[in-house]
């Protein structure tokens, strides 16, 4: 039932933000955090805990989006999570949200989300943070800081920090986000780190 009222969601917050788009086109990808308006945040905050919306715009030439997020544990990349392809025309909106599912408190509820072209792809999955769930733990969000900067095939959109016990957090720095890879030093003191990432392909995945 969550899966659906999620859905619905999706589909009322971007059918709003669609109406309000405009019309201009790309000559590349350009992606971008949504500006939401008070009622798309409520609406948003009465299905889940937390979540980003972003809209793009991307040349005729790019016929599909893959969304997805990379899992890091202690700064060990360790698997992709909800790993969605989706179909886009020219412009639309990338989500993810998470919420708690009370029917088992060890596990939280991922969802992602594409709308283009009038029509929303979706999918749902349970995700177990650490090894007792959001028990005693803490999380920071954040959206890239050079996301409008980015004309690349594939962008990390955001992250989600996760860290046990006591002890401030902080947002990823800034360099992180230029270099992933080089940087994965600064992460080993979080439990769990998500990178939620979009990748526009000009061929459709077979």
């Amino acid at each position: 039932m969550k899966k659906f009222i999620w859905i619905f969601a999706i589909f009322l917050v971007l059918s709003y933000l669609a109406g309000c788009s405009n019309e201009q086109t790309s000559t590349s990808i350009k992606v971008n955090e949504s500006d939401l308006s008070e009622r798309e945040e409520a609406i948003l905050l009465s299905t889940a805990e937390q979540s980003f919306i972003f809209d793009f715009k991307a040349d005729p030439s790019y016929k599909e989006v893959e969304l997805w997020l990379d899992k890091y544990e202690f700064g060990k990349k360790t698997e992709k999570v909800n790993h969605l392809i989706s179909d886009i025309k020219e412009k639309g909106y990338l989500m993810f949200a998470i919420s708690k599912d009370a029917g088992e408190q060890e596990m939280s509820v991922f969802n992602v989300g594409v709308f283009s072209n009038g029509g929303t792809s979706a999918l749902t999955n349970a995700e177990r943070i650490g090894e007792k769930g959001l028990k005693n733990m803490s999380s920071v969000w954040a959206t890239n800081p050079f996301l409008s900067e980015q004309v690349k095939e594939e962008i990390i959109l955001s992250s989600i920090c996760y860290k046990s016990g006591d002890g401030s957090m902080h947002s990823l720095s800034e360099d992180f986000y230029r270099d992933v890879e080089g940087n994965l030093e600064t992460i080993k003191k979080y439990d769990a780190v998500y990178l939620l990432k979009a990748k526009f392909n000009k061929t459709k995945s077979q």
